[in-house]
């Protein structure tokens, strides 16, 4: 579509001008939309099927193995590799027995890389073993975006399955100002694993069924 034409290219700002745009498929903002902003506008997928309208999301490296168990509260994470993990990073945290909605296990902040341990910030919130394949990946968020003054207006009778009108997956510092979401079929917003998310005047509407307006994962 047009408009993720203009996402796609753009550095700053994605003005909608007020306008109604037809969206019959799903728009994407990652990390290589860093920065940008969306705003002004009515997006309108009504006679969508897709299974998300608006999806924000970063990234997720390769998964490294762990070498040894991680009990609650354990700051030091051994790993077969610390290739490419850094100080200040984010990383996935899971194994086979933990699970959320999108993603299972939690993220962790890097304070210190030593050989093939990994110091995290704060201690494990849950504990994860060998013996479910516990593995730590490096999350490249998708910083800084911000969806500002923007009407979404969706369908109850979308034939895709756990339809959300706003999925946010892997971000840094989003904002949704003066947003408003108008009909979606399962959930109006989605946040999964999302670290510093600023809402303000947030409207979700919804005249029948059984979807929830907020969802917040690890």
């Amino acid at each position: 579509t047009a408009v993720q034409s203009a996402i796609n290219a753009a550095t700053g700002t994605v003005d909608l001008l007020g306008k109604t745009y037809r969206c019959d498929s799903s728009l994407t903002m990652t990390a290589s939309q860093n920065g940008v902003t969306l705003k002004n506008g009515t997006l309108n997928f009504s006679q969508s099927t897709a299974n998300f309208y608006l999806k924000i999301n970063g990234t997720l490296g390769t998964a490294t193995a762990l070498t040894g168990n991680i009990a609650i509260g354990d700051t030091v994470i051994a790993v077969t590799s610390a290739s490419g993990y850094a100080i200040g990073d984010y990383a996935h945290l899971k194994d086979s027995s933990t699970y959320t909605v999108t993603t299972s296990g939690e993220i962790v902040l890097i304070t210190d890389v030593s050989g093939l341990n990994i110091t995290i910030a704060g201690g494990a919130q849950h504990a994860y073993t060998t013996a479910n394949s516990a593995t730590l990946a490096e999350i490249t968020p998708a910083r800084d975006v911000r969806v500002e003054d923007v009407t979404i207006v969706g369908t109850t009778s979308a034939s895709g399955t756990k339809v959300r009108a706003i999925h946010a997956e892997m971000t840094q510092r989003l904002t949704l100002e003066d947003v408003e979401i108008d009909t979606f079929e399962d959930y109006g917003l989605l946040l999964a694993a999302t670290i510093d998310t600023d809402i303000h005047g947030l409207a979700i509407r919804r005249d029948a069924g059984a979807g929830a307006g907020i969802l917040m994962d690890e």
